[in-house]
């Protein structure tokens, strides 16, 4: 389910100074980061946590399924991971994240939530891509208050925009 990364030397070794794992997207752990049980990288927070995951909601939207959350999601949090198989082509086209141009992550058959994410091209949330023990792993996380009962939208990128055009809510309301 997750792709192996080659760790650096430096990435295995402890830190002497304050943590920078977040910096290079790192996760910490007690073989990177000296302050391991209270370090503030997100990350780490969130998978050390759940108490931190929000009670996310698929609901029907406007354009079919939707995500949304049960809570005020602020600035920054990390809402949920994007949970699925890494393959060499997009299996699907709906549930298929794009890493590289030659490395997708499906949801398709063994994803969660996050695949009910829609487009925006105004979003309220990022994904980033994070090495976690060395595995690459997907986090959505907040670009500013997403109020409760607010869809949680990614920018897809210029080609999911289909011959009808842009169908988000921005764009549709024009």
């Amino acid at each position: 389910m997750y792709q192996r990364l080659a760790l650096s030397p430096e990435e295995d070794e402890l830190s002497s100074g304050p943590c920078t794992n977040p910096v290079g997207m790192v996760s910490c752990s007690s073989k990177n980061c000296r302050n391991f049980e209270s370090c503030p990288n997100p990350v780490t927070r969130y998978l050390r946590s759940k108490s931190l995951t929000h009670n996310l909601v698929p609901r029907e939207s406007r354009i079919g399924w939707g995500l949304n959350s049960n809570v005020d999601i602020d600035c920054g949090e990390i809402i949920t991971e994007y949970i699925g198989e890494f393959s060499s082509e997009a299996r699907d086209l709906k549930y298929s994240f794009k890493i590289t141009d030659t490395l997708f992550l499906s949801a398709l058959v063994k994803g969660n939530s996050a695949r009910f994410i829609n487009h925006a091209c105004k979003p309220n949330s990022r994904a980033e891509l994070w090495s976690v023990d060395g595995f690459m792993r997907v986090f959505i996380f907040a670009e500013r208050l997403i109020p409760k009962s607010t869809f949680i939208t990614l920018k897809y990128g210029n080609e999911y925009c289909f011959q009808g055009g842009c169908q988000c809510d921005s764009c549709y309301s024009k």
